[in-house]
This record gives C-alpha cells, structure tokens and sequence, in this order.
C-alpha cells in the first residue's frame, strides 16, 4: 500500500481550549515551543470537532495509522507551523480519514 496522504482534507482547523492554552504557556514562558515530542492522530469521525473537546472520537489505532511522532516546523515571524509524518497503511479495505489531531503524548 502507498502512504496515505492528508492533501485532500478541507483545512477546517479548531485549536481546542487545552491546545490553546498549552500554547500559550509555552509563549508566555518563553520557551522553545516545540521542545517536547508532538503527535498526530488520525481518525474515521465525521463530527465537528468542539473546543471543549480532550480527546478524538474515532481514532485509528492499528495498520500503520496508529498515533506517530511529527517533524515540526515554523518559520521565525510567521504565525504558522507545520507537523509532517508519513503514515504508511497496512491494511485491507479503504479507511476515510475525517479528522487529525495534534496531541503532546503517544497514546491517551
């Protein structure tokens, strides 16, 4: 199988309340951002996300689209940042991948 790919998702990004305030602590305390190890995750549900939201509904957990560890990336003075990794699936049948997250741990 090819890896999968994320390019054809809508960009219908949410940054929830704890995400938020993660990143702004992390601002605030004038410290490298990205100093620790981020994770994406990967999910079949189709619901939107809420800002309120501590965990994603859905989450895929096995045949290479399990929860991995991302290169980030962000140019100096810009408000953006990029996080890549390249999922490699190992199953059968067609999953729809409906939402990523960014998570600051590898399960849970």
């Amino acid at each position: 199988m090819s890896p999968a790919s994320l390019s054809g998702l809508e960009d219908k990004t949410i940054i929830v309340n704890t995400g938020r305030a993660y990143l702004r602590g992390r601002i605030e305390a004038n410290t490298a951002l990205f100093s620790g190890t981020l994770y994406l995750a990967l999910s079949t549900d189709a619901s939107a996300p809420a800002a309120t939201d501590t965990t994603i509904a859905g989450e895929i957990t096995a045949n290479g689209l399990q929860r991995a560890a991302v290169t980030a990336a962000h140019t100096t003075g810009q408000n953006t940042w990029a996080f890549s990794n390249t999922f490699t699936y190992s199953g059968s049948t067609a999953v729809n991948v409906q939402k990523v997250a960014l998570w600051d741990a590898p399960t849970g």
